[in-house]
């Protein structure tokens, strides 16, 4: 039988151009490496406002999302990255949404949806080594304090 077992990763970004190191521990009954999932979270700070469209403009254009950050992970056992991406905020979620106007998304509802990428990267390695690079500090002006978490999705055997 095989299980799915979580590993969560969090870590707080308060500095402008912070690049942050991380090292998450594989338990050794982990198979596979099946999945990540990645997701940020504003505490302070304001972010730039999304301009709903009015009543009589068709919500057809595009805007512009808003990158947080960049992540990277890399084995030790490998001498690749097997994951990288970018941690955004969609600010297209209402894109073609006539409704936009009365019904704006907010960040706890569409903007903030994470869903897992699959990967599939062996269980051998007991350490994945990981790195963030703030980029929202290239969007706002203002001081900010965030949280990034990550989430390894690993199967086993029992």
């Amino acid at each position: 039988m095989t299980t799915e077992n979580i590993i969560t990763t969090r870590f707080r970004v308060s500095r402008i151009r912070r690049i942050v190191f991380f090292e998450v521990n594989i338990p050794k009954e982990a198979k596979h490496i099946i999945a990540v999932e990645t997701q940020a979270k504003l505490l302070s700070g304001t972010l730039p406002a999304i301009a709903s469209p009015s009543v009589w403009e068709l919500p057809t254009s595009p805007r512009r999302n808003l990158l947080f950050g960049e992540l990277r992970l890399q084995s030790y056992e490998s001498a690749n990255l097997f994951y990288s991406c970018e941690i955004k905020q969609d600010n297209n979620a209402d894109a073609w949404d006539f409704t936009g106007a009365f019904f704006t998304p907010r960040n706890y509802t569409h903007q903030g949806k994470a869903l897992p990428d699959p990967i599939k990267v062996s269980g051998k390695s007991s350490v994945i080594k990981g790195v963030f690079r703030d980029k929202l500090a290239e969007s706002i002006e203002t001081e900010f304090n965030y949280i990034v978490e990550m989430f390894l999705w690993t199967d086993s055997k029992e």
